[in-house]
């Protein structure tokens, strides 16, 4: 029988040995079970010969560090590289920064917890750095920065925060390279770091995978940061701290710039440190995909360097004893002269700890390594198994069922890859658990079927009236409006019905614009159709858009035709009616429509009784599509009822398309963490795009469109619409108007305290020479009506506006009598004088705006319920973000 064979059948009966007993395992370790200690008689013929100790994901009691030295000093290794930070923990107390001590990494074995819990004190590692030096060993400590930095928390906002990122992965967390102090703390560290462990040979500064984080980066609202500007910070840390950077050692692809992988990328000046530490590729070649070698690269290394490729013992399971031996030997890269021949080679044993040191047999893998290193004159597997086994056996008089395993792991890759994945989840989930909170947060109901069908025939819609304007474009520039103008010399006035907060019957609404609205003599109605809180219509080409809470047994939304006839009333009465519809802003109205943009925490505030503003995703093609739709069907309804046939002219029409809150609606974009731009710039787009819409596929001029005054009183220059209208304000103050621009005003006659202050507050708004003024209606019930005495409330305002009636300078009784008397004239029944107009004041909300019950709490929590819904997400705990 050849040797191969009793080294097979050696290694099958040991790793059955092993698997059926236990008390067996507990030998196999030469840490644990050496009989003598014994070097072996040759040396490597590399400068550095040292191991990877990954003391930042795991804890290794200090005396089985020590007994790792003794053994690596037997091997005649000359170095330990000793990772201290990583995710999982920041696994030493520094005196600068004790913080940041972080004992979270776990075991990877979950079984084992013996250890977890602890790190390194600063006088405990001076002590071992002794300790190894007597044995000829350098310990090269690693601060991996700026990637892999998720136990860096010890100091708020020191890392990038993205709850998701770190429960559903836990790896590649990166620092925060724009704390404030992040330079001073980085000096204190590695300042510490390099005294501690008396001025190393070399520091190893980590750098790797940070383009691993680009989802945290995106889960923060961040941008993934440059290197270049890091890496100058390190270097000048590094140079204050009077340690030269051909001592500062860096992982390959250090700055990694990209997904692409390529090792022969040649590294930018402006890296901090000057040495490498190759493990994907050694310098000279590169390799794709399954290790095929894709070219060779001619150019030499000019620095020193260390290469670790094919001897990450976590990884490399088929490698027994033959392979590591061979894949040390390729390391060298003898063939290619001596500027290919690494400073040192460096065994990895990432991610594993004592246990799974073990089980991954790396000890006894080492003895492989250190013969690669050696440059052993052997020429075939044979005379490499022969000279191992002698190794082994002879020499340092190991376990023969260690040996038997011929360097081969002593478990399978089925329960080493079940106990590293148990390990992985704990730490992850003891991170996660650590770092993060779970919190209920709200989310928009998806709303995809009813936004695709309202799609489909506003598309069907779109197609059928592209190129054919409702009205006459030639006569945009020509006509002036007649609506917008003054009448016989004095101010026109007008009402604001409020349909989507007093929805009710239609008939109920024509008998109130006949018998109260009519005899006031105003010239224009605004019919509120939608704002944040509904659309009170039923659309008939899009049909699915119409939505409102209030709808009961008792209230259906407002068909088209019952608007139809409606605005039929109004022209008959002689006024003329136009719709109020928001577009863009303040226009959750559209939220069941699913058209608008997902931020339901700016909606639904639990810290506020109100809805919060919403604005519609402008951004959305098919957004525009269904505003399209809608727009022009309402113009359609007004237009045809008015006598103003399609391509004809517009003088005798208005639209009203709601608010402009550009400011306001910043949290609503912002919550949705999309980054096309700022909320300003995103509906400034959308303003230019829906001007064009406007006045190319409709037809319409923006002199006639309306919008309301926004909360940062400024009217943007791209805004859709001419004239800005004022809101009433709570408590009255009248609004500073603009010079040059048309204008309207309003009052919300239900929000003054009184019937004077009714009168005074609309004469007020009279001397301001508006365009209109208009009275607001946002209550029609009759007791609303009963209890406000509205027709009293109605003669005031018709006072204040008319051109006949005396001014009154303050509320006496012959002020009251007028009042009275007007209210007579216009045929109202209720015009006796009572104390029923002070109802208000007796109840003490003279200061306050009036309650609504479209914006009562009851009503907010009813939509927030239909619209939006919970679910428990994690967030960053707020002292990591202090």
């Amino acid at each position: 029988m050849d040797y191969d064979q009793i080294a097979i059948d050696r290694y099958h009966n040991a790793l059955e040995l092993i698997s059926k007993n236990e008390t067996i395992r507990s030998r196999i370790d030469p840490l644990l079970t050496r009989n003598k200690i014994v070097r072996v008689p040759f040396h490597p013929t590399v400068e550095y010969l040292g191991v990877l100790v990954d003391g930042g994901r795991h804890y290794f009691p200090m005396d089985w560090i020590k007994e790792l030295i003794v053994y690596l000093h037997q091997l005649r290794y000359n170095m330990i590289h000793l990772r201290l930070t990583d995710d999982q923990a920041f696994n030493l107390q520094l005196v600068s920064h004790p913080e940041l001590a972080n004992p979270s990494a776990t075991s990877i074995d979950p079984n084992n917890k013996t250890d977890r819990g602890k790190f390194y004190t600063a006088d405990e590692l001076r002590e071992l750095v002794a300790f190894a030096k007597e044995h000829d060993i350098d310990i090269i400590p690693e601060i991996n920065v700026p990637g892999h930095a998720g136990a860096w928390t010890g100091i708020p906002n020191m890392t990038v925060p993205c709850a998701l990122f770190i429960c559903n992965k836990g790896y590649g967390i990166p620092l925060n390279i724009h704390h404030p102090q992040i330079k001073k703390i980085l000096k204190d560290i590695l300042g510490e770091v390099i005294d501690i462990f008396d001025n190393p040979p070399f520091l190893h500064l980590g750098g790797d995978e940070v383009n691993m984080a680009k989802d945290c980066f995106a889960e923060a609202g961040m941008q993934p940061f440059e290197y270049g500007s890091f890496e100058r910070m390190l270097q000048e840390i590094l140079a204050e701290l009077g340690f030269p950077e051909d001592r500062v050692v860096r992982w390959e692809e250090t700055p990694q710039l990209s997904n692409d992988f390529d090792a022969s990328r040649p590294r930018p000046s402006f890296r901090a440190g000057d040495m490498e530490h190759y493990w994907h590729d050694p310098p000279g070649i590169r390799t794709g995909l399954g290790g095929m070698v894709m070219d060779s690269i001619s150019k030499p290394p000019s620095k020193p360097f260390f290469v670790s490729r094919k001897l990450y013992m976590d990884t490399n399971h088929d490698s027994g004893a033959i392979q590591v031996y061979n894949s040390t030997v390729d390391n060298l890269q003898l063939d290619k002269g001596p500027a290919y021949f690494p400073l040192g080679v460096i065994a990895g044993a990432f991610e594993l700890d004592p246990n799974t040191w073990v089980h991954r047999n790396v000890a006894a893998r080492l003895i492989a390594v250190a013969m690669g290193a050696a440059q052993l004159d052997l020429n075939s597997t044979m005379e490499v198994l022969a000279f191992y086994n002698h190794t082994c056996r002879e020499t340092l008089e190991l376990d023969p069922v260690l040996c038997d395993l011929q360097g081969y792991t002593a478990a399978t890759l089925y329960d080493y890859r079940n106990t590293w994945q148990l390990g992985q989840n704990l730490c992850r989930s003891s991170m996660c658990e650590r770092l993060t909170k779970q919190v209920q947060t709200p989310s928009m109901r998806p709303k995809g079927n009813r936004r695709d069908r309202a799609l489909q025939e506003a598309n069907d819609y779109l197609w059928k009236t592209m190129n054919k304007p409702l009205f006459n474009k030639t006569l945009l520039m020509k006509q002036e409006s007649d609506v917008l103008s003054r009448r016989h010399g004095r101010v026109q006035t007008g009402v604001i019905l409020d349909l989507v907060n007093g929805m009710q019957p239609v008939n109920q609404t024509k008998a109130l614009l006949q018998n109260y609205l009519a005899p006031l003599g105003i010239s224009l109605l605004q019919l509120r159709l939608l704002d944040n809180n509904a659309f009170a219509l039923q659309l008939d080409i899009v049909k699915g858009v119409g939505h409102s809470i209030l709808v009961n047994t008792t209230n259906a939304l407002l068909k088209a035709s019952e608007l139809a006839s409606l605005v039929q009333l109004s022209h008959q009465l002689g006024i003329q009616a136009f719709p109020e519809i928001s577009v863009s802003t303040n226009a959750g109205g559209w939220a069941s429509s699913g058209i608008v943009v997902k931020c339901p925490a700016t909606y639904c505030d639990e810290e506020s009784d109100v809805l919060g503003p919403i604005a519609v995703d402008v951004r959305r093609p098919d957004s525009l599509t269904i505003l399209y739709a809608a727009i022009r069907e309402l113009l359609f309804i007004f237009s045809s009822v008015n006598g103003t046939t399609a391509g004809n002219s517009t003088k005798n029409l208005l639209l009203h398309l709601g608010s402009d809150e550009r400011q306001a609606s910043d949290s609503c974009f912002q919550e949705e963490a999309r980054s096309e731009g700022s909320s300003y710039s995103i509906l400034a787009d959308f303003e230019q795009e829906l001007t064009r819409i406007m006045q190319e596929m409709v037809g319409f001029p923006v002199r006639n469109i309306v919008r309301w005054e926004n909360a940062e009183k400024e009217r943007y220059k791209d805004r859709t619409g001419d004239v800005t209208h004022y809101p009433s304000s709570y408590p009255f103050e009248p609004p500073r108007v603009r010079d040059n621009e048309p204008f309207f005003v309003t009052i919300d006659i239900l929000a003054q305290s009184s019937i004077y202050e009714i009168y005074q507050n609309t004469l007020t708004l009279v001397k301001l020479e508006p365009l209109a003024v208009f009275l607001e209606l946002r209550r029609l019930d009759r007791g609303t009506w009963r209890d406000y005495q509205m027709e009293m409330r109605l003669a005031a305002f018709l006072m204040a506006t008319g051109s006949s009636i005396p001014e009154y300078e303050d509320e006496s009784f012959v002020f009251l009598e007028q009042v009275s008397q007007t209210c007579q004239n216009l045929g109202y029944e209720n015009c006796e004088v009572t104390r029923s107009w002070r109802l208000r004041q007796w109840f003490g909300q003279s200061e306050s705006k009036p309650a609504y019950f479209i914006e009562s709490k009851r009503v907010r929590d009813g939509i927030c319920e239909e619209l939006t819904d919970s679910r428990t997400l994690r967030k960053v705990r707020s002292e990591f973000l202090a």
